[in-house]
């Protein structure tokens, strides 16, 4: 399983996930983090040039459809969108430390339960 959540420092979750300086991505196994890698998407660098802000988040839905979860702290606007056309899962959590979270990114790989439901395209 793979659980994507956005980070500026790689130690906590970042605030808004546009804003974000990328994604770190968890791989869960046997209940256990195997590994993780970080992903740079600057969303920021964009936001003033519409067409290529539409290919960044075309790109970041891509990238994310290799993902089981999205963990962010809150859901924004758009958000929604992009998780349904990566048909990727949203979890909300109420953590901001990465350490605090990794409890919670294992507990996902046994809940059956999701906020946003993968449908196929």
């Amino acid at each position: 399983m793979r659980i994507a959540v956005p980070t500026n420092d790689h130690i906590s979750l970042a605030e808004d996930i546009f804003q974000a300086r990328g994604i770190m991505v968890y791989m869960i196994e046997e209940n256990r983090i195997r590994s993780r890698l970080f992903r740079y998407f600057q969303f920021k660098k964009f936001i003033q040039q519409d067409g290529l802000l539409k290919l960044q988040v075309r790109r970041f839905a891509e990238f994310l459809h290799k993902c089981d979860w999205l963990v962010v702290g809150k859901m924004q606007d758009g958000l929604d969108e992009i998780a349904r056309e990566a048909e990727v899962r949203v979890r909300l959590t109420k953590y901001r430390l990465l350490s605090e979270i990794q409890e919670e990114l294992i507990h996902l790989n046994t809940i059956d339960h999701v906020y946003i439901k993968k449908v196929p395209r």
